[in-house]
């Protein structure tokens, strides 16, 4: 069932719902987004395989050719604002079901490839605290981000004791982030292979983690629903003033 809340209801996160035709409320499950688990899943990780690191054009074209027929993608994005007056986007890293991928934009001069992706509401762009990523993609390039659900907004509506990353992938995979890399220097080539483990790391398990709050809130319906639907399109419709 798709919930669309009357225009003008307030909801958490001080947005207003309104109506948003087309899109698919975020609980409801989205079709060959299953990652099966168990010891046949374990076998077949595709974290045994390193990502693929792509920074040249043409590779990004082929990439992007890729992405476009997926129905989900996990999207997380690094910056170096420790390192730099001016802060620049430095990584987007990317997961699907089948394999993940670092976009390294310092050594691409044209991220158009990237533009229908981002654009095409019909691919879930699964975020964890999406606010920041989405404002970087946008100072950076000519990017609409549409269709996003992010994880953090859906464990705060559900009532998660814990809404950070880190701990939420410790609770349900047993997978330790080492977050002291977070601050690392993204800016600074090359990069080290702990740097690009964890960069891919941030995503590798977003789309299960994805996958699970929605069936919660599809269980769960109602109010919980609307309101991560509605702060998802609010992160849409964000306005970078930085030039």
């Amino acid at each position: 069932m798709d919930y669309c809340a009357p225009e003008g209801v307030r909801l958490g996160f001080g947005v207003r719902a309104m109506p948003w035709g087309r899109y698919v409320c975020p609980a409801e499950p989205v079709k060959h987004m299953t990652v099966k688990s168990g010891k046949k899943d374990k076998a077949k990780q595709r974290g045994t395989k390193p990502p693929v690191y792509v920074d040249t054009g043409a590779g990004l074209v082929r990439l992007a050719q890729r992405l476009l027929q997926q129905t989900a993608i996990a999207v997380d994005t690094e910056s170096n604002p420790l390192f730099a007056y001016r802060e620049r986007l430095c990584l987007i890293q990317m997961s699907t079901p089948q394999y993940d991928c670092i976009v390294d934009p310092l050594a691409i001069d044209d991220l158009d490839p990237l533009v229908p992706v981002f654009a095409d509401p019909g691919i879930l762009k699964v975020f964890h605290d999406a606010e920041f990523d989405v404002l970087m993609l946008k100072r950076t390039h000519a990017f609409e981000v549409s269709g996003i659900f992010d994880t953090k907004v859906a464990v705060t509506s559900l009532g998660y004791a814990t809404i950070g990353l880190a701990p939420l992938l410790k609770t349900f995979y047993g997978v330790t982030l080492d977050k002291k890399l977070q601050r690392s220097d993204w800016g600074k080539r090359p990069l080290t292979e702990e740097q690009l483990d964890y960069a891919s790391k941030d995503t590798y398990y977003l789309l299960r983690l994805a996958e699970k709050l929605r069936k919660e809130l599809h269980q769960k319906g109602g109010l919980n629903s609307l309101e991560v639907a509605a702060e998802c399109r609010r992160l849409e419709r964000l306005i970078s003033h930085v030039l």
